[in-house]
């Protein structure tokens, strides 16, 4: 449940591109990026990027940026 519900979008993107103040705005880790193409959304805990097209939830993150699985997604979320 941890994982699905009470992890915050912001709270992973930040772990994984060293973010100390956050922002909405960021470059995004899954290309090559000039400017800043990610777009995270706090309000639905949601994630898109208009370079690339990757979008998803918290898990799906975890999972293209660690290149995990489901299930090693949601373990590694709930070990933060």
């Amino acid at each position: 449940q941890k994982a699905t519900e009470d992890t915050r979008i912001e709270d992973v993107v930040s772990h994984f591109l060293g973010v100390r103040e956050f922002r909405r705005n960021l470059k995004c880790p899954f290309h090559e990026d000039r400017t800043p193409s990610l777009k995270v959304y706090t309000k639905n805990n949601r994630f898109v990027c208009f370079g690339c097209g990757v979008r998803g939830s918290p898990i799906d993150f975890v999972m293209q940026y660690k290149n995990y699985n489901f299930k090693e997604a949601v373990e590694f979320i709930d070990n933060l």
